[in-house]
C-alpha cells in the first residue's frame, strides 16, 4: 500500500517526465527536424522568368563550373610561369679508395661546385606571355560555352512559352465545344435534331480534351528539360513573360563581330603567335656556367670553371616550330570561315522571319473571316436558319485556323530566338573572369 506521500511524490516524478517529453513530441512533430520525417522541397512546379534561368544555368551547369575551375588553375600556373632554372651545388671526391689510397702517392681530391643554367633566348618571357594569353583563351571558352547553353536556354524557354499559349487555345476550345454541344444537345432533345449531331459535338469536345491532356505532358517534358540544364528536377514549370523581343536586323547584323566566336579570334592570334616564339625560343640551348674549389690533401687547393655550349645541330623543337608556324598561317582563313558561317545563318534566318511574316498576315486575315463565320453561323442556327452541320463546320474551320496562327506564330518566334542567339547573350550576373580583360 502507497502512503500518501509516496502517491504525492510518485505523481511529482510523472509530472516531470511529461514535461520532459513534451520538447520532443514538438520536435518530432515539426518538418525537417533531427526526429521528425523530413519534408521534400516542393520542386514540381514555379513560376520562371528567363533571368532566373539565366541565372540557375550560370551558377549551377557542371560545364561552366569545370570551366571556372580550369580558369582558376590556369591564374595560378601564370603566376609561376617563366620561372628560371635553379642552380644545382655539386660535390665530387676523387681517388678517394683504390689501390694508392693508403700511400703517400694518394691522388685524393675533393671538389666542390656550383653550376647554373643561363638561357641565351628569351623564352622565359615568352612562356609568361603564352602563359597570359591561355587564361584569355580559357575565359573566351567559358563564353562561348556560356553562349551555347544561353541559347539552349532561349529556345526552351521559348518553347514552353509557345506550348502555354497552346494551352490556353485548347483551354477555350474546350469551353467553346462544351457550349456548342450543350447547344446542340438542346436541339437533340426537343427533337428537332438527329443524335447524330449531338455525338460529333461530344467527339469535338473529346478530342478538345485530349489535346489539352497531351499539351500538359508536353509541358512537363519540355520543364525537366529545361531544368536539366542546371541539374534540376522542376516538371510543371511556368514562364512569365515572352522571350525579349527581336532588334532591327541591322542592329543585330553589327552584334555579329561581339559574337564569342568571332570576338575570340583575337587571343587566338596571340596565343597562336606566342606558341611559335616560345618554340624558337626553346629551340636556342642553354649557356651551363659551373665554378667552385678544389682541395687535394693536405693543402693543395685551386679554383675551378666550366662553361659549356651545347651544340644545336639536330635540335628536337623543329616539329614543334613548323606546327606553330603552320597553325599562324591558317589563322586568317579559319577566322574568315567562322565570320562567312556566322553570316550566312544570319542571312538565313533573315530570310525567315520575313517569310513567316507573311504567312502569319495571311492566316490573321483568315482567322478574322473564319471568326466571324462561326458567329454568324451559331447565330443562324439559333433563329433556325441553318442546319446544326454549319455550325460545326464554321467551328472546325476557326479552330484549324486558329492552331496554324498559333503554330506559324511559334515558328517566328523560334526563328526570333535563333537569331538572337547570334548576338552576345548577356546574362544578368556576369563575372568578371581573369583574363577577361
Amino acid at each position: 500500500m502507497l502512503t500518501k506521500t509516496s502517491k504525492q511524490g510518485l505523481s511529482l516524478v510523472l509530472m516531470a517526465l511529461c514535461l520532459q517529453l513534451i520538447p520532443i513530441a514538438v520536435q518530432a512533430a515539426e518538418p525537417g527536424s533531427a526526429t521528425g520525417q523530413t519534408s521534400p522541397a516542393n520542386t514540381d512546379s514555379g513560376p520562371l522568368s528567363l533571368e532566373d534561368a539565366l541565372n540557375r544555368v550560370e551558377r549551377e551547369h557542371p560545364g561552366l563550373v569545370s570551366l571556372r575551375q580550369e580558369q582558376a588553375l590556369l591564374a595560378i600556373r601564370a603566376q609561376f610561369a617563366g620561372t628560371g632554372p635553379n642552380p644545382a651545388l655539386s660535390f665530387l671526391a676523387e681517388d678517394f679508395a683504390g689501390s694508392a689510397a693508403f700511400t703517400d702517392d694518394r691522388f685524393t681530391q675533393f671538389t666542390l661546385e656550383l653550376s647554373q643554367a643561363l638561357p641565351l633566348s628569351d623564352r622565359l618571357e615568352r612562356s609568361r606571355q603564352l602563359a597570359k594569353v591561355n587564361q584569355q583563351l580559357a575565359y573566351w571558352e567559358y563564353r562561348l560555352k556560356r553562349q551555347e547553353l544561353g541559347a539552349m536556354v532561349y529556345s526552351a524557354y521559348a518553347r514552353l512559352w509557345q506550348l502555354q499559349n497552346q494551352h490556353r487555345l485548347a483551354t477555350e476550345i474546350l469551353r467553346t465545344s462544351t457550349e456548342i454541344a450543350e447547344l446542340l444537345a438542346k436541339g437533340v432533345n426537343a427533337g428537332k435534331l438527329a443524335p447524330t449531331v449531338q455525338i460529333q459535338a461530344e467527339l469535338e469536345r473529346e478530342g478538345a480534351r485530349s489535346e489539352l491532356a497531351r499539351l500538359e505532358l508536353e509541358q512537363q517534358r519540355l520543364s525537366r528539360e529545361l531544368a536539366l540544364l542546371w541539374s534540376g528536377s522542376e516538371s510543371r514549370l511556368q514562364v512569365l513573360a515572352p522571350p525579349p523581343g527581336l532588334p532591327d536586323l541591322e542592329s543585330l547584323r553589327l552584334q555579329l563581330s561581339q559574337h564569342p566566336r568571332l570576338a575570340r579570334w583575337q587571343s587566338e592570334q596571340i596565343q597562336r603567335d606566342a606558341t611559335l616564339y616560345q618554340a624558337q625560343a626553346q629551340a636556342t640551348p642553354d649557356l651551363n656556367l659551373s665554378g667552385g674549389l678544389r682541395y687535394h690533401p693536405p693543402f693543395d687547393w685551386g679554383a675551378v670553371l666550366l662553361l659549356e655550349l651545347p651544340l644545336a645541330m639536330n635540335s628536337s623543337h623543329q616539329a614543334a616550330i613548323a606546327e606553330a608556324q603552320l597553325r599562324r598561317q591558317t589563322w586568317e582563313s579559319e577566322r574568315e570561315r567562322e565570320a562567312k558561317q556566322l553570316w550566312a545563318q544570319f542571312q538565313q534566318l533573315s530570310q525567315e522571319l520575313t517569310a513567316h511574316q507573311h504567312l502569319i498576315d495571311g492566316i490573321r486575315r483568315q482567322t478574322t473571316l473564319a471568326a466571324e463565320l462561326e458567329q454568324a453561323a451559331q447565330k443562324a442556327f439559333k433563329a433556325g436558319k441553318v442546319p446544326a452541320q454549319d455550325v460545326l463546320l464554321a467551328y472546325r474551320a476557326s479552330i484549324q485556323l486558329r492552331r496554324q496562327l498559333l503554330a506559324a506564330e511559334g515558328e517566328q518566334l523560334f526563328v526570333q530566338t535563333e537569331l538572337l542567339s547570334l548576338s552576345p547573350i548577356v546574362y544578368p550576373a556576369d563575372p568578371q573572369l581573369e583574363g577577361s580583360e
